[in-house]
C-alpha cells in the first residue's frame, strides 16, 4: 500500500526534524517550516513508498550512501523525505540573494548567472519566483570555498541540487582528518585538503 506524505505528517514529524537543526535567530523555525512544507508539497510523489523496491546496483547504493541516504522500508523512506525537506529548508533559508553573493565575490551578477549555467556554482530558486539564491556554504569570509569550481565541475549535469548540498555537508570516510575522523567536503576544503579527492567523490553524486 502506498503512503502519501500528508500535511499532518509535515506539521508533526517536520517540527521535530527542524528542531534538530537548531534554527538561528536570523532564520527562525517558522521560515524553515515554510520552506520545508513547500518542498514536500511540490515533491510529494517522490516520497511515495513503492509497492516493490527495485534492486539497486552497487554504484547506486554507494552514491546514495555518500550523501547520507539510507534506503529501507516505508518508514525509513518517509524519514528521508523529512530529512530532505529539512536540508532544502536549511539550505534555502541560509542562502543569500544573487546580487549579495556577487558583491561579496567582487563580480557582476551576470557573471554568477553564467557560472550557474556552467555548473561551477549552485543556486536554489526562491519559492514562487525565478530569483536565484546562493547556498552560503559556497562562500567564505574572504571569497568562495577553496576548490569549489573543481568539485562542482566533476558533478554530473543531472545531479539534483539538494543532493549536492547534502554531499558537501556529509562526512565522507575517504576524507580523514589527522585524528582519523571523517570530514565533510566543506571541512576538508577549508583545511587545505586536495580538491581533486573531493571531485572524485562528487562524480558519484
Amino acid at each position: 500500500m502506498r503512503h502519501i506524505v500528508s500535511e499532518q505528517d509535515v506539521m508533526s514529524d517536520l517540527k521535530e526534524a527542524v528542531a534538530d537543526l537548531g534554527p538561528t535567530e536570523a532564520h527562525p523555525e517558522r521560515e524553515f517550516l515554510r520552506y520545508a512544507t513547500e518542498f514536500l508539497r511540490e515533491n510529494n510523489s517522490r516520497f511515495r513508498a513503492p509497492e516493490r523496491l527495485e534492486p539497486l546496483t552497487d554504484e547506486e547504493t554507494a552514491a546514495l550512501k555518500s550523501v547520507g541516504v539510507d534506503m529501507g522500508g516505508r518508514e525509513v523512506m518517509l524519514r528521508q523525505a523529512f530529512r530532505s525537506a529539512s536540508l532544502h529548508a536549511a539550505s534555502l533559508a541560509s542562502a543569500i540573494p544573487l546580487a549579495t553573493a556577487a558583491k561579496r565575490l567582487g563580480v557582476s551578477a551576470s557573471r554568477l548567472r553564467q557560472r550557474i549555467l556552467e555548473g561551477t556554482l549552485i543556486s536554489l530558486r526562491e519559492p514562487g519566483t525565478q530569483a536565484h539564491r546562493i547556498p552560503l556554504f559556497q562562500l567564505t569570509d574572504v571569497g568562495e570555498l577553496p576548490g569549489l569550481r573543481t568539485v562542482l565541475g566533476a558533478v554530473r549535469d543531472d545531479a539534483p541540487t539538494l543532493a549536492i548540498c547534502g554531499f558537501f555537508s556529509t562526512p565522507q570516510p575517504d576524507l580523514e582528518a589527522e585524528e582519523g575522523d571523517a570530514l565533510t567536503p566543506i571541512e576538508w576544503l577549508m583545511s587545505g585538503g586536495d580538491p581533486a579527492l573531493v571531485a572524485e567523490l562528487a562524480a558519484h553524486i
